[in-house]
């Protein structure tokens, strides 16, 4: 058996010459060849030129006409398919770009040629570079690779830098001293003719916020990092637009909706920003049968914007606090979280529990939920009120559960008895079922998480509230409490 292989192609490229074939023939074989004969090609581009032609090109209409010419010697053929690519280098910030024009080489008896898109929108056909569709926005320079479609035939490139385009496309912000969730972050968009024309023609700048999870796990299904989409259009264009770090983008301070909570996240938040232009809603097809609008483009990819922690609880007590002016003896508790902007009012959710009965692992709500709200940082509020006639103290279900209550004997491990739970308000969170380490950060050492729905201490990955410090400190509350009953009995 014989064996006859070919030489490989010189180029991958899937614009390039095909590469050849092996061919196998048994020892014996009689039959018929049928070969082509290719000539050898030979092509060469000229200077790009725009009409008219001066110098260095600069893209300064939303679609610039360039005008490909060159030489191919090698073949008799006067129209040939072939295939522009358009080569696009950004600067600010670095990026590389490829978008392919199908077209013909049009070859006169010289073997000059010029090469005719197949679709453009100015009559001589020359190839276009469009600043929407091939992204020519901040700083950069185009080249281009043609590559007739003919056997064998070879590419030729002109390098990026005889094409330069310049259109301004970003956001100015001033960034935040000391930034936090919920602080407020203006922007303004920066842009120049090529931007303004696009808004007048009925395009949108959308500036989409995301939080970066570089590293980290897969969020469970159902779960969403946050996303956060603020919109220019022809009459906004010059206005500023503003953003509290972490929430959603029609927050206010009085009302915050809190979108940085997440599954995953394990330390601090990373917000970056990119720059998607939306293309105006399409007409109507026949019928009145609504057309589906084409996906944005994304005209500026992702650039770091602001990284801030998360929201921690620092303190979170129970206050056993005697009768006094213009108060009855009560239980309040105060807390104090880190990580929130002074600007924004949240609110949470706080209630009281107890043991319930004889089953140490279980509790019971006395008092709430109660919903407060968080000012600079700090809330507080009365979770129980002691009875101010000492005859009812019998009907005050805390009194009965106090005096009754046992206290472990000499060596017993102390098991929690009293406390009181803090969370987010479900409505101020876009994901109310995730944990509330998820939105609040706290030290396990000092702080318990907890299961409201199940009345039990958890995990902190599956409690849905803090507990205060007092589920730390074994039977020492109902010690404080049955104390204070009795002052407030006796009038003291």
């Amino acid at each position: 058996m014989a064996d006859t292989t070919p030489s490989q192609a010189a180029s991958n490229d899937k614009d390039s010459q095909p590469q050849r074939t092996s061919l196998r023939m048994e020892l014996g074989f009689v039959g018929t060849f049928r070969l082509v004969a290719s000539p050898i090609t030979e092509l060469t581009l000229n200077r790009p030129t725009s009409p008219p032609a001066t110098g260095v090109i600069t893209v300064d209409r939303l679609k610039k006409p360039i005008v490909v010419t060159g030489t191919y010697k090698g073949t008799t053929e006067k129209v040939i398919p072939a295939n522009l690519v358009w080569i696009v280098h950004s600067y600010e910030p670095p990026d590389y770009n490829e978008v392919a024009i199908p077209g013909r080489m049009h070859i006169d008896a010289e073997g000059h040629f010029q090469f005719k898109a197949t679709k453009a929108d100015n009559p001589e056909g020359h190839p276009e570079l469009d600043v929407l569709r091939h992204r020519l926005f901040g700083k950069g320079s185009v080249g281009y690779r043609l590559t007739p479609q003919y056997p064998h035939a070879p590419s030729e490139t002109m390098p990026p830098g005889l094409i330069e385009f310049d259109n301004a496309l970003d956001v100015k912000f001033k960034p935040v001293p000391h930034p936090a969730m919920g602080s407020r972050l203006p922007f303004m968009l920066d842009k120049d003719w090529a931007v303004e024309q696009l808004l007048e023609s009925g395009h949108k700048v959308l500036l989409v916020i995301d939080e970066d999870d570089t590293g980290e796990a897969k969020v469970k299904k159902g779960y969403q990092d946050l996303r956060v989409e603020l919109a220019w259009n022809h009459a906004t264009m010059d206005e500023e637009l503003s953003w509290l770090i972490g929430c959603s983008a029609t927050s206010i301070p009085e009302n915050p909706r809190l979108d940085y909570p997440e599954a995953t996240e394990e330390k601090g938040f990373e917000f970056s920003y990119r720059l998607l232009i939306e293309l105006p809603e399409p007409k109507p097809g026949p019928k009145g049968k609504k057309v589906k609008a084409p996906a944005p483009i994304e005209a500026r990819k992702a650039q770091p914007l602001v990284k801030v922690a998360r929201p921690a609880i620092e303190s979170f007590s129970l206050s056993f606090e005697p009768a006094g002016e213009g108060h009855e003896a009560r239980l309040v508790a105060r807390g104090e979280m880190s990580g929130l902007a002074r600007n924004i009012i949240p609110t949470v959710d706080l209630s009281l529990w107890r043991r319930a009965g004889k089953d140490a692992s279980r509790f019971t709500r006395v008092n709430g939920p109660l919903t407060i709200a968080v000012d600079a940082g700090r809330f507080e509020a009365p979770v129980h009120t002691l009875p101010i006639d000492p005859e009812s103290l019998g009907e005050d279900p805390l009194w009965t559960w106090a005096s009754a209550y046992a206290q472990p004997g000499a060596g017993a491990k102390p098991e929690p008895t009293l406390f009181a739970t803090v969370c987010f308000n479900p409505g101020h969170l876009s994901q109310p079922k995730l944990p509330a380490c998820a939105s609040l950060d706290f030290d396990a050492g000092s702080f318990e998480a907890f299961d409201e729905g199940k009345g039990v201490i958890t995990s902190p990955l599956k409690g849905g509230s803090i507990c205060s410090s007092e589920s730390k400190s074994g039977s020492a509350p109902v010690a404080s409490l049955l104390t204070l009953f009795t002052r407030a009995s006796s009038g003291g």
